[in-house]
């Protein structure tokens, strides 16, 4: 698979002949040096964008192949983003934000997983707040809260931990973890930091274009 560029008569290559499969529950840590193509990879994964060359499948479905609305479903039922920039819905409530999955995809609202996603990530006083009151960290926790909500089975993170201290980071990839062993759900997160990506059983470097074991 890859991802090339046209910039006036050059094209330019971000992503070339490069592999991926991910397994079920598995958890897979991508590093690599800013502007490499980590987000790039992120957005081609979660259909938001599409590659040049090659194919993206999920369970089982070429993501290729689907036209809007489809692509947007199949993204809402079955992908958790957390995005660096958060991505939160100004005129919406945390509370809102956080639930906005469910309603997508026409889910009940529950209630006592809200609670507990709340509580661990310590943001169940921001509940009725909106983003624009809220600092980078809040913002962080309330996206790890909204791409865990409708319990997908694939979570894409973006430096989910970038903005947080180290205990929030911790309790964070715990989450992940429960998330993994509640519904089988694989991540992949894409992060600079060594201690999260340790916590993976897959750790892989984007140089050049192409993946490869870390060291």
């Amino acid at each position: 698979m890859g991802r090339h560029f046209s910039v006036g008569a050059e094209t330019i290559s971000i992503l070339d002949g490069l592999d991926l499969s991910l397994e079920r529950a598995e958890r897979v840590a991508i590093m690599g040096a800013s502007g490499c193509g980590k987000t790039t990879l992120l957005h081609l994964i979660a259909g938001m964008d599409q590659p040049s060359q090659g194919s993206i499948h999920l369970a089982g479905t070429d993501l290729g192949q689907l036209a809007e609305p489809a692509l947007t479903r199949m993204r809402a039922r079955r992908i958790g983003l957390i995005f660096q920039d958060f991505n939160l819905i100004d005129s919406l409530t945390v509370a809102e934000n956080i639930t906005l999955p469910l309603w997508l995809n026409r889910l009940p609202q529950p209630t006592e997983f809200l609670n507990e996603l709340s509580d661990t990530l310590a943001i169940q006083p921001l509940l009725d707040r909106m983003p624009t009151t809220l600092s980078g960290g809040e913002k962080q926790r309330v996206a790890i809260a909204r791409a865990l909500i409708h319990r997908p089975c694939l979570i894409l993170a973006d430096e989910p931990t970038g903005s947080l201290d180290e205990a929030t980071a911790t309790r964070v990839m715990d989450l992940f973890d429960q998330a993994i062993k509640r519904s089988e759900a694989t991540l992949l997160m894409v992060t600079h930091n060594r201690e999260a990506a340790g916590l993976c059983e897959r750790r892989l470097m984007l140089r050049n274009g192409s993946l490869q074991p870390a060291e």
